[in-house]
C-alpha cells in the first residue's frame, strides 16, 4: 500500500465538514495509506473543541488512532529550520514538508500556496 504524508489541514476539513465526501475519504477510497507528521496531532489538539466538545474529543481520538504518525530525526529538523527560513513559512509548515521530503513522500494538502514553492516536495494530486 502506498503512504502519503497528510497536512493538517486537510484532516482539520475531514473533521469540520459534514458533507460524504472530502479530500481525506477520497484518498482513503483509492487505497493511500495516511501518515502524518509528528506535528500534525499537536495541531489538532490545540483545537478547544477538542477539549470541550465530547464527540469531537471522540472524533479526534478514532481519527489520529488510524494513522501513521512519523518522527523526525536530526536531519529532519535541520531541514525544517532551512525550509522555514528559505520559504519564509510557519515553522508547523517547515516541518510537515521537511517530514515528506525525508520520508520520501508526497504531500496531501489543502494549502498549496505555502507547499507549492518548496523544492524537493512533491504534492500529492488527487
Amino acid at each position: 500500500m502506498k503512504r502519503v504524508l497528510i497536512d493538517t489541514s486537510v484532516l482539520v476539513e475531514f473533521l469540520r465538514v459534514k458533507k460524504k465526501k472530502t479530500v481525506y475519504g477520497e484518498v482513503l477510497s483509492k487505497g493511500w495509506r495516511p501518515v502524518v507528521s509528528f506535528i500534525s496531532p499537536a495541531e489538532l489538539w490545540a483545537g478547544k473543541s477538542a477539549w470541550e466538545d465530547k464527540d469531537k474529543t471522540k472524533a479526534l481520538k478514532k481519527l489520529l488512532s488510524a494513522i501513521e504518525v512519523v518522527f523526525p530525526q536530526a536531519s529532519t529538523l535541520k531541514l525544517s529550520g532551512k525550509l522555514r527560513a528559505c520559504y519564509q513559512i510557519s515553522l508547523l509548515d517547515a516541518f510537515i514538508a521537511a517530514g515528506a521530503i525525508e520520508e520520501k513522500l508526497p504531500l496531501l494538502t489543502l494549502n498549496l500556496k505555502e507547499f507549492k514553492k518548496i523544492k524537493g516536495l512533491k504534492i500529492f494530486e488527487h
